[in-house]
């Protein structure tokens, strides 16, 4: 063991500077990609197998091809002290709005509503509350990209920022993958506030310890270097090989931590123990280091 563990110290040394550089190029790049990959996780809403949700929607894959990767949202309208809402233009140029921008995504399949079924009084009634207060239009679109549809539901979310005015109406979009949309979205928050409440502690915690904040800076390169390049890594497989669920990063970024300060704590201390030694008339310099690192 102590044969292979001077080898590897051999290896390190005459490679240091080749090191240092593959680290410095992957930090610089997963402030690109690396932190591209906190938008493409996801949640998985595939039903268990067996399960009779999964059982109905291979059946209706065999049976109905063309409705098969196909999901629906809704845009809810409501109109505010319970006016009628067809008395305002809001509903008709929303749908005509939704339906050019449907055209521009491969996603889109088609725009429903009730001013898009005019002469279909009965179909219209499903659109309408029984007040005549508020109406939905209906958005069907290809589940078959995940990032194409989640590209078509942002830039439907946006639009209806900025197109439909909310003096007037509640105007928001709903449904299955909306809702998941924002769960991802809150787990990205959950990660940044433990990212900013955990790693000051625990780092506190081990400049107590080590009672030396020179030293500090050692962990804080560790974890952060590990933080970004394991989101890096992670980038392609999230975005080309398969879904990743959108509380990985917050599990990565703890497990980070907990490795970082965990290491930190034995090797510092046992490094300030060894320089301790050395200024006290002990070991020489080289061989105290070369100690605190086995």
């Amino acid at each position: 063991m102590g044969r292979l563990f001077s080898v590897y110290k051999s290896c390190v040394r005459r490679g240091a500077t080749y090191i240092i550089a593959v680290w410095l190029v992957l930090f610089a790049l997963s402030f690109w990609w690396g932190l591209q990959f906190l938008g493409i996780t996801t949640i998985s809403d595939k039903s268990p197998d067996g399960s009779p949700s999964r059982i109905a929607a291979d059946v209706l894959k065999k049976e109905f091809p063309q409705r098969s990767g196909v999901n629906q949202a809704a845009v809810l309208i409501q109109m505010y002290n319970g006016k009628d809402f067809r008395t305002s233009e809001l509903a008709l140029d929303l749908t005509l709005s939704l339906g050019d921008l449907a055209k521009q995504f491969v996603a889109a399949r088609e725009i429903v509503g009730f001013w898009s079924l005019i002469g279909f009084t009965e179909l219209q009634q499903q659109f309408v509350s029984p007040d005549n207060s508020s109406t939905l239009i209906n958005i069907a679109y290809s589940v078959e990209n995940h990032h194409e549809k989640l590209h078509y539901l942002h830039a439907i979310a946006s639009h209806l920022k900025t197109s439909a005015s909310q003096d007037e109406a509640f105007v928001g979009l709903t449904g299955w993958d909306p809702l998941f949309d924002d769960t991802n979205k809150a787990s990205e928050a959950d990660f940044v506030n433990m990212d900013a409440i955990v790693l000051p502690l625990a780092l506190f915690a081990l400049a107590v310890f080590l009672r030396n904040l020179r030293l500090m800076i050692i962990p804080i390169i560790c974890a952060s270097f590990s933080i970004m390049s394991s989101f890096l890594v992670m980038y392609p497989f999230a975005k080309y090989v398969m879904p990743v669920a959108s509380f990985a990063p917050s599990i990565m970024v703890s497990t980070v931590v907990a490795m970082s300060v965990d290491y930190s704590l034995f090797l510092l201390a046992r490094f300030r123990g060894r320089c301790f030694v050395v200024r006290h008339g002990g070991e020489e310099s080289p061989g105290s280091i070369g100690q605190s690192a086995r």
